[in-house]
């Protein structure tokens, strides 16, 4: 087992924030920051920018015309979402490059992390959920911790990714084994290191099992939902690993009725489809 101390100092070495996103919440901060001036921000990076415009644009909003400008964008979606939208898709970009190991292809890990994303978003819409707003983005980050792994221990972590293939556990189980701290602990301490919002921290921390303190939460409960589906549906999941069916008692809570996901499939594909074009190239 891994030493912990070993482990936090580690983390500490974990990337900080991208520029671009601590950039915008000091703006944000700003009590005089208007809409244009966010704009403006946004649009001095092209990349970031135009990402941004093809995912509103995308059919995970499924908008009504095209949205051409960012000002658009922000007027059409808000602050918080184009916000949680540069998180997004700066954390893709910042770690989409890293080197795969042994059954841990790192495409497969983003384009699964994009269609948690996806589907917790589309589930929240449909679902009638208030304050959706950060459900993509705390798809797209439930599973960070890996990223701390994979980054500071990656002949370790194959071991984990064989373990949970071949011995039939999860993946979970393994890290915990091995380092004393599972993907789920270490993902929390890096929201924390990154100062996000609580409501992600907690959805990175409890999404396994969608409670907080052994009580359902909307947004951890959506994720992991989401996951599972993402799993069933092998969305850059391997069809080695185990996949587990969601807590029953989530449908009760979340008031899912029956046939939603069958009928929310075509959609599904859709949007993931696009967001992986989006994100990935």
């Amino acid at each position: 087992m891994k030493n912990i101390e070993t482990l936090i100092n580690s983390l500490e070495d974990f990337p900080t924030l991208p520029t671009i996103y601590s950039k915008l919440l000091d703006l944000l901060a700003d009590t005089h920051t208007t809409a244009q001036d966010l704009a403006d921000f946004i649009s001095n990076d092209p990349s970031a920018a135009t990402k941004i415009l093809k995912t509103v644009n995308s059919p995970i909003y499924g908008l009504q015309g095209t949205i051409d400008t960012m000002s658009e964008a922000i007027s059409h979606v808000g602050f918080n979402e184009v916000k949680n939208l540069v998180m997004a898709l700066s954390v893709i970009d910042l770690f989409s490059k890293m080197d795969s190991i042994e059954n841990f292809n790192i495409v497969d890990f983003w384009k699964h992390s994009i269609a948690v994303g996806v589907i917790s978003k589309l589930l929240g819409q449909q679902l009638g959920i208030k304050h959706a707003d950060s459900y993509y983005l705390a798809g797209i980050l439930h599973d960070i911790g890996k990223m701390f792994f994979l980054r500071s221990f990656s002949d370790e972590y194959a071991q984990v990714m064989n373990a949970a293939i071949y011995d039939q556990r999860s993946v979970s189980d393994v890290e915990q084994q091995l380092f004393g701290m599972t993907h789920l602990e270490a993902g929390g301490l890096i929201a924390e290191k990154w100062q996000l919002p609580e409501n992600i921290r907690q959805t990175i921390q409890n999404h396994n099992d969608g409670k907080q303190d052994g009580r359902y939460n909307e947004q951890i409960a959506c994720i992991h939902l989401a996951d599972k589906i993402a799993n069933i549906l092998e969305l850059g999941v391997p069809t080695l690993y185990i996949v587990s069916r969601p807590d029953p008692g989530l449908w009760e809570f979340l008031k899912v009725e029956q046939g939603l996901i069958e009928s929310l499939y075509p959609k599904i594909m859709e949007a993931y489809q696009s967001s992986v074009r989006i994100s990935l190239t």
